[in-house]
């Protein structure tokens, strides 16, 4: 099972095996992930653990600010299958994280298509006319 170590490998088997990669100083990059036909725009950037580790922090945009209740979403986190809520800039964002060093290819990439998933299953809540109490997670969007 291949696996990836730093910065440098991510970036090499992103651009091999997804589309549009684009870098950006301080370890960033940005790049298309197509999941069932859809492509999703998914930012992703290096963090650094207490003890130095490098994680990697992948976030696919939700909808904007004003559609999202970021109170729930605090009381969301807690019961997310995948992820967590969060505010980049003007936008709701559903984020997931992953250690760096030693992060199999395979891990990467069923992570990175649970996190599109449930994207678009929170993306269709946000923009439904027809929701009830029983829509989950429908109380996050205003």
């Amino acid at each position: 099972m291949a696996h990836i170590d730093d910065w440098a490998g991510l970036v090499a088997y992103l651009q091999a095996h997804h589309r549009g990669v684009q870098t950006f100083p301080g370890d960033r990059l940005r790049f298309g992930y197509d999941h069932e036909g859809v492509e999703h725009a998914i930012g992703a950037q290096v963090l650094l653990s207490a003890t130095r580790a490098p994680w990697i922090s992948f976030a696919t945009k939700l909808c904007p600010v004003e559609q999202f209740r970021t109170r729930s979403a605090l009381v969301a986190n807690v019961d997310l299958p995948i992820g967590g809520l969060a505010i980049a800039g003007d936008h709701a964002v559903l984020r997931q994280s992953l250690p760096l060093r030693g992060l199999a290819e395979a891990d990467l990439e069923h992570a990175l298509r649970a996190l599109v998933t449930f994207a678009a299953q929170l993306r269709a809540v946000a923009v439904a006319e027809d929701v009830d109490i029983d829509t989950p997670y429908a109380y996050l969007f205003a």
